[in-house]
């Protein structure tokens, strides 16, 4: 913005304004949008994520490629039970950045979330698998994914227990325990 206002305008102005309309007219659409994020940022730290929604879906129908209003309308859908939302959302931002390593691990939490752990457990085998010194790589979140993959297998061997019919032994007991379930 402030690019606009000390660079585009002067110049424009010393060229005969040719360029001026086209100068404010994307002001206008940075200072719109700007002033949008911080209302939902807002409406987020007060926790109001009902009138966050709306506000979201209508900014990603203007904007459909802004990653931070995503990231924002992913976190609000999960806050709101709306996590179908949140993965397809996921999923059109991994079409775009196959291997960010974040957006992996995030899409396998909400998918673990759902118990769709196999779609899960998938999703962490991709991003274990993206090289770690890849600008893709998400090493702070590493031990995090893998963890979570530990709790998926887990999780989906006490439900084939359970489904089976089998009685759990303690130790499998302790373990289920200590991710609590």
């Amino acid at each position: 913005f402030e690019y606009i206002i000390d660079e585009v305008l002067p110049r424009s102005a010393r060229e005969g304004g040719k360029k001026i309309t086209v100068a404010y007219d994307a002001a206008e659409k940075y200072t719109s949008r700007t002033s949008t994020l911080v209302r939902v940022e807002q409406l987020i730290l007060k926790g109001d994520f009902t009138n966050v929604f709306p506000i979201l879906t209508e900014y990603i129908d203007k904007w459909p490629d802004h990653h931070s209003a995503i990231a924002f309308m992913v976190n609000v859908s999960v806050k709101l039970n709306k996590h179908n939302y949140a993965v397809k959302l996921m999923e059109r931002e991994l079409e775009k950045e196959p291997n960010n390593v974040f957006l992996l691990g995030r899409t396998a939490g909400i998918l673990d979330s759902l118990d769709r752990c196999d779609e899960a457990v998938q999703l962490i085998d991709k991003a274990l698998k993206v090289d770690r010194n890849s600008q893709d790589a998400d090493e702070s979140n590493r031990n995090a994914i893998v963890q979570m993959k530990e709790y998926c297998v887990a999780k989906k061997k006490m439900a084939e227990y359970k489904e089976n019919g089998d009685s759990i032994s303690g130790q499998m007991q302790d373990l289920m325990g200590s991710f609590g379930l």
